[in-house]
């Protein structure tokens, strides 16, 4: 039974219902906002700021990274539910491959629900959503391949990358309009898609970086580390590194019959 005030003022009297105030202004604003199913995607977002933040804080981002690297056990027995290979999965893989396998689970069986007796179970309503998926597609889309396809082979005038050559053009022929790629071993094998875009990115700052992070006992002097290039075609890389570490360089000779 709800609770009832009443106010007198000028021998006038009204009565004011405590949950009323809450269906006003702000608090109603706040209600209908929390009712909407958008909340949950402003929700993601606001979360994704945050650890975008935060990862990017010196001295915090440590604790963030290693939050990611907690090992997730279940066991049974002697048996860990949660492992790749034998060994436990850490929170990150957890995350991509277990709960995101029941994500997509849940939203394919909410689309059927949808198409057989929901929302989109006549094809007028159905037609909207069909129309904006056909608007959203991708006007161009890229690649990114951390290690270029069979991208090996160096100064064969004859067989040139050959089999990387046709990697990239089925992927133009795909629809792919940009490839972006790491320290391609031969940069030249772009002339196989000369129409299309090809990057190839030098991380030489992430390699230093990665390698005095792991590495404990690396020393950075000339009489215990020494920068050598498998081949001619890495010679480029190796001089760069070479010079920002202060080392001597050194090449593998090979010679192919």
């Amino acid at each position: 039974m709800k609770k009832e005030q009443t106010k007198r003022r000028d021998g006038q009297s009204w009565k004011i219902d405590p949950k009323s105030v809450f269906d006003t202004g702000i608090f109603y604003a706040a209600r209908q906002a929390l009712r909407r199913h958008a909340s949950g995607g402003n929700i993601l977002m606001v979360a994704t700021v945050l650890a975008l933040i935060v990862a990017n804080i010196p001295g915090i981002n440590n604790l963030y990274f290693d939050f990611w690297e907690q090992e997730v056990r279940l066991q049974v027995g002697s048996f860990n539910v949660f492992s790749h290979s034998g060994e436990p999965m850490t929170l990150l893989a957890f995350i991509n491959d277990a709960l995101m396998a029941i994500f997509f689970f849940t939203i394919g069986l909410e689309i059927k629900r949808s198409v057989l007796v929901g929302e989109l179970s006549s094809f007028r309503n159905a037609l909207l959503p069909i129309i904006a998926a056909i608007g959203g597609k991708a006007k161009r889309i890229t690649v990114i391949m951390p290690m270029l396809y069979e991208g090996r082979q160096h100064k064969r005038t004859f067989r040139e990358s050959l089999d990387c050559a046709t990697a990239l053009q089925e992927l133009v022929q795909m629809g792919v309009s940009d490839i972006v790629t790491f320290d391609a071993h031969d940069p030249r094998v772009q002339n196989a898609i000369p129409l299309s875009g090809f990057d190839n990115m030098h991380p030489t700052y992430q390699m230093i970086k990665a390698m005095i992070k792991n590495v404990e006992d690396i020393a950075l002097d000339k009489d215990k580390l020494l920068i050598v290039s498998p081949d001619e075609g890495g010679i480029s890389r190796c001089l760069a590194y070479s010079s920002v570490l202060g080392l001597d360089v050194g090449m593998f000779y090979k010679r192919r019959n």
